[in-house]
């Protein structure tokens, strides 16, 4: 018996529990402009209804096959009791005996028919539950990207900061290339004497407010005179100089299979930085900051459009440089 007081029959359940599990299309081909034609406008009737009729969708789930939820306010978390013969596997986390789970994960269970959530002693419906959790600690967003990823098999915690190393190697290669640019050739110092001791000296001399970017002294090596003819310098993502961002990491994320335990996560595969399709580029600024928070594991970012995810990732790389020689 339902809240409207009628019992469904055994051929109505059938029925429900026999629907399709394939969703309308939630996008397709755009027109520039719209026709206002009858058949256009059947079309979206017709997309319109089919996305109805699946929030209306009535599921149908075996009570002994749910686990109880209760909404904690002062906690802001989910307290469980779980069904009987339920693995929870990375869901919630014991306290005292008592398992609790975080609001995203309680919706995306109560989303999969899983969970029944209760708040002031009564079942949420699934709307309910999502204007009543919204609002703690996470935004639609953010639960978008956490059920996208989860859906694909991964598992995804909270992101837990870490202490940025600084590679040794990368520094010594630096001081290694600093010592190559020092290096002064006495062909070149030569080559120098001669020019400044030449009608071409004047050149700097700057009499007239405009000289050459290179003197005759800087050509040591060709190292030093692609440095002098820098314009933009070069920064490395994993510079320690970064400023903080306005980018956070949400979610650390593990490849299903990897052994994840919540007492020795290990490393992640993935760190994950959500971001909407209207939000600017982050600056090189930000990716350095994010990429040293995230150190080893690589930084992607999760930006949400209409709600579909993609998934982007900034690749530190060199431009060639054609030298033949110093």
């Amino acid at each position: 018996m339902d809240e409207f007081g009628y019992i469904t029959s055994a051929a109505e359940l059938q029925k429900l529990k026999r629907q399709p599990a394939t969703l309308p299309p939630s996008w397709g081909l755009k027109a520039s402009f719209p026709s206002w034609t009858e058949e256009e406008q059947a079309s979206v009737e017709s997309l319109i209804k089919d996305h109805a009729a699946v929030l209306n969708e009535e599921r149908v789930v075996k009570r002994g096959n749910l686990s109880v939820g209760i909404w904690v306010p002062e906690k802001a978390m989910i307290k469980i009791e779980a069904a009987k013969g339920t693995h929870w596997n990375h869901f919630g986390v014991t306290i005292n005996s008592v398992l609790w789970a975080a609001p995203e994960e309680a919706l995306f269970l109560l989303e999969q028919g899983s969970l029944e959530l209760y708040y002031g002693g009564m079942p949420l419906t699934l709307q309910q539950a999502f204007s009543i959790l919204l609002p703690h600690m996470f935004t639609l967003d953010h639960y978008i990207v956490y059920a996208y990823l989860l859906r694909l098999g991964f598992i995804v915690v909270k992101h837990h900061k870490k202490s940025f190393r600084g590679s040794r190697q990368s520094n010594a290669t630096a001081d290694e290339k600093g010592n190559r640019s020092t290096d002064v050739s006495s062909s070149s110092i030569q080559v120098s004497d001669t020019i400044m001791s030449s009608p071409a000296a004047c050149l700097w001399k700057d009499e007239s407010g405009c000289k050459p970017l290179l003197r005759p002294s800087d050509a040591r090596s060709t190292a030093a005179v692609l440095s002098k003819l820098q314009v933009v310098k070069t920064q490395r993502m994993t510079s320690t100089a970064a400023q903080a961002s306005k980018y956070l990491i949400a979610f650390d994320v593990y490849q299903p299979g990897s052994g994840y335990k919540k007492t020795t996560p290990g490393s992640p595969y993935i760190c994950i930085c959500i971001c909407r399709f209207l939000d600017p580029v982050p600056s090189l600024t930000d990716i350095t900051h994010l990429t040293q928070e995230a150190h080893p594991t690589p930084v992607k970012f999760a930006v949400v459009s209409g709600g579909n995810v993609s998934i982007y990732s900034f690749l530190d790389a060199d431009l060639p440089t054609f030298v033949s020689n110093g």
